[in-house]
């Protein structure tokens, strides 16, 4: 075993393995920021999504094998990350607008609190306006905090059914609160 050559072996492996991250980056950045960007509607937030994507691709390109299953990885990791992003992002609009409490810094301006109360009332018109069946699935997502799963399970219908449910609540809640956030 000559070590010389395992290093000279080894370096053009990474050498390969650089090439090929940088050809599928190349190729699939923009591509991914568009898919990912039409969902969460904030072009920064898409390239931080994409380029997490890029760095968990980069950590696992050994592992993956064919062609084919490295651009399904790269829009799948894509998609189950801009998704977590939407939770997470709506979960923090939720949650600012019901945390809105009693303990107003001393400071605080007449203005800021009639915000904050028409806030509270923009987010309880929205909800009332859904649908029934989607008002239910939204209820039980943000504020109980139900699986789409459970949901589904609760109500008898099936898991695709409540995330486009869901996915249509929030985008309907989320431009109902535009002009407050």
């Amino acid at each position: 075993m000559d070590p010389v050559n395992n290093f000279a072996d080894d370096a053009r492996e990474v050498s390969a393995t650089k090439q090929l991250f940088q050809s599928y980056y190349d190729n699939y950045w923009d591509r991914l920021v568009s898919f990912s960007a039409r969902f969460v509607k904030d072009k920064n937030l898409a390239e931080d999504i994409v380029q997490e994507v890029f760095q968990s691709f980069w950590l696992k390109l050994e592992s993956l094998n064919d062609r084919e299953s490295l651009v399904s990885y790269l829009y799948r990791s894509t998609r189950n990350r801009t998704i977590n992003a939407i939770k997470r992002n709506s979960q923090q609009i939720f949650e600012h607008a019901l945390s809105i409490s009693d303990e107003h810094p001393l400071k605080e301006t007449l203005s800021d609190r009639m915000t904050e109360n028409e806030l509270r009332t923009a987010l309880h018109s929205a909800i009332r306006q859904l649908p029934h069946r989607r008002r239910v699935i939204f209820k039980m997502k943000v504020f109980q905090r139900y699986s789409n799963r459970e949901i589904a399970i609760r109500l008898s219908i099936t898991v695709p059914t409540v995330k486009s449910q869901f996915t249509k609540a929030l985008a309907f809640v989320r431009s109902s609160l535009a002009p407050y956030l």
